[in-house]
């Protein structure tokens, strides 16, 4: 499940799916830990409160990721590229990640402290 994924831009603080999440054993949480889907101290609180074998480091990073940043169009629709995420304009909303994986292994370890094996670990099912 990615946490937050999503979303509405304006969510009730209480009534979200946040919470159910987060207090469910039975579901793993997948998180992008680019600093802009997720902030540092959300990804802190998942990764405590899912510990390391709930947690996988995940991608959305589009074809656009390493291009200039300005204003795409992608299956029909205008997006505008930033250094750091690929948005709707119009709707000033997330479309997708422009950060490598490879950032995003380096926040996870400096954003919970974990090693590098714990941040790339492979699961198994």
């Amino acid at each position: 499940m990615k946490m937050g994924h999503g979303c509405a831009n304006t969510i009730d603080r209480h009534a979200n799916p946040f919470w159910p999440q987060l207090a469910n054993d039975g579901i793993t949480a997948t998180i992008i830990a680019d600093g802009a889907h997720l902030n540092e101290e959300e990804v802190q609180c998942y990764y405590k409160i899912k510990g390391v074998d709930r947690t996988i480091l995940v991608s959305d990073a589009l074809e656009l990721a390493g291009l200039p940043p300005g204003e795409y169009i992608r299956s029909e629709r205008k997006v505008l590229l930033t250094p750091d995420v690929v948005k709707f304009p119009e709707e000033n909303c997330l479309a997708g990640a422009a950060t490598p994986i490879s950032t995003c292994v380096t926040n996870m370890m400096k954003f919970t402290h974990c090693s590098l094996e714990n941040a790339v670990q492979k699961k198994v099912s």
